[in-house]
């Protein structure tokens, strides 16, 4: 990502000036003779650092405390302004774009690959990088391109089993390449019923993928998808077989009473009947919402039950 502008601040990610974390001072002869802690030269009348309440000649106190500048690998002295970012450290006349060489103080820049660039030349090598290693393509080289990202030969490689793709098929998961056969093992949706890859359509039921060929009756095998159906002990049946494995047969007229969803009919200690054959077996009177006496298996009206 472009980092904000180096600026001379504390050493908190953005860039600071050493040297003003250390007071430095000339001094002049004093009463009482100072010497640097290090070397114990006399101090008076030189210039001299103070740091933790330590004194220390200039030459001791960058020996040991001055950072190396990270573009040309000499100490920054304490004349010089030492720009910092990320535990890194230039020398203000070093801290450049490593490509066009724009001075970078104040401005908008990147750090990448031990390297500093102006948001312009970060933006063009940005285009121009590798999507896994993100090193840049050389003159001549050989690389692959696919939704707007490059790879070299080397990295265009399944992220899972790291065989190289080459010019073989390939799918995304989670914005990177898989090869065909990890894509299926781990990440495809595979069929309820043949355990199948579903490679193109197919539905879910409950939570669970289908193929739409193997979505089908548990009983006649006829495919359910965009018909009726219905289940039964967690299988599927489409109507005709539901009524004739499952449905109950009415104590009239023996058939079956047939229907998905909300069917009306009459239960009586076991039995079931139609709400049309629930009648009288005498008068035919409908009994659905009368009382009624049962006698011999049957059914009557109050006035024919008591014949």
């Amino acid at each position: 990502m472009i980092a904000s502008s180096a600026e001379p601040r504390s050493k908190d990610g953005k860039a600071s000036a050493a040297a003003s974390a250390a007071s430095a001072a000339s001094a002049a002869a004093e009463t009482e003779e100072q010497s640097c802690v290090d070397c114990e030269k006399s101090l008076v009348g030189s210039r001299y650092i103070v740091h933790l309440s330590n004194s220390y000649c200039v030459p001791c106190y960058e020996s040991k405390y001055a950072n190396t500048c990270e573009s040309c690998q000499t100490l920054i002295s304490t004349d010089c302004k030492d720009l910092a970012y990320k535990d890194k450290h230039w020398h203000d006349s070093c801290f450049v774009c490593s490509e066009c060489k724009a001075h970078l103080l104040d401005k908008m820049f990147a750090y990448r690959s031990d390297k500093l660039y102006c948001a312009d030349c970060f933006e063009n090598i940005q285009a121009l990088v590798c999507a896994t290693c993100g090193q840049p393509f050389t003159a001549g080289m050989k690389k692959y391109e696919h939704r707007g990202k490059r790879w070299h030969e080397d990295c265009f490689m399944c992220q899972d089993c790291r065989a190289p793709i080459g010019n073989n098929a390939f799918l995304y998961y989670r914005n990177n390449p898989v090869c065909l056969m990890c894509y299926d093992n781990k990440y495809a949706l595979h069929c309820t019923k043949c355990q199948k890859v579903i490679s193109k359509g197919g539905l879910q039921f409950r939570g669970t993928p289908w193929h739409m060929e193997c979505f089908v009756c548990s009983n006649c095998e006829k495919q359910l998808a965009g018909d009726r159906f219905t289940t039964h002990d967690k299988k599927q049946y489409c109507v005709d077989c539901c009524n004739k494995l499952f449905s109950d047969k009415c104590h009239r007229c023996e058939e079956r009473i047939t229907g998905v969803g909300k069917v009306k009919y009459v239960a009586f200690e076991g039995r079931t009947w139609h709400c049309k054959c629930f009648t009288c077996k005498d008068c035919h009177k409908s009994l659905t919402s009368e009382g009624f006496i049962a006698k011999d298996q049957d059914i009557y009206c109050a006035a024919c039950g008591k014949k």
